[in-house]
């Protein structure tokens, strides 16, 4: 059973993330690195789960998650998402994980910006998380389910931040 989709964020939402990352390239132009310096600082054991990847497997990764943080709509990354968190689950990853992996690339972009980071970033990139959020938690409901022959939540739900 497919969990229905999730209402889109407004555009201008999805707008001022790009934004963001857009003068985030103008202050460095490869952020890939720092991003992952920040979700290894931000979740302990990560860095063990990822550390059979190199860095063109962990730019085509970070590739993914932002093209899903700049995506208008998701409704056709549902299969993505459901097939990626499946495969990931093999790999021992956690809810929580994805979470913290959308924070970091977050702090970064905040980082970079510094005094140019304002409010209007910040309630972007909040409602822009917990959307992705939502839609992985549906994703990982359908996996949970699909694996369970029914209806079912997962087991381990995301971050405080993300829906329970």
């Amino acid at each position: 059973m497919t969990t229905a989709p999730i209402a889109a964020p407004p555009r201008s939402q999805v707008e001022t993330v790009i934004q963001s990352f857009s003068d985030a390239a103008e202050k460095d132009q490869d952020i890939y690195p720092q991003i992952y310096t920040a979700y290894f600082r931000r979740c302990p054991g990560s860095d063990e789960l990822m550390a059979h990847t190199d860095h063109r497997m962990r730019g085509r990764m970070m590739e993914e998650v932002l093209m899903l943080l700049m995506a208008d709509e998701l409704s056709h990354h549902e299969g993505y998402l459901r097939f990626e968190t499946k495969t990931h689950e093999g790999y021992g990853v956690k809810p929580m994980m994805y979470e913290n992996l959308l924070l970091a690339v977050r702090d970064t972009v905040r980082e970079l910006l510094g005094t140019d980071w304002g409010e209007v970033y910040e309630s972007a990139w909040e409602g822009r998380i917990a959307f992705l959020g939502q839609n992985i938690f549906s994703a990982l409901s359908d996996n949970e389910a699909k694996a369970m022959g029914g209806s079912s939540q997962p087991s381990t739900p995301p971050g405080d931040s993300w829906p329970t």
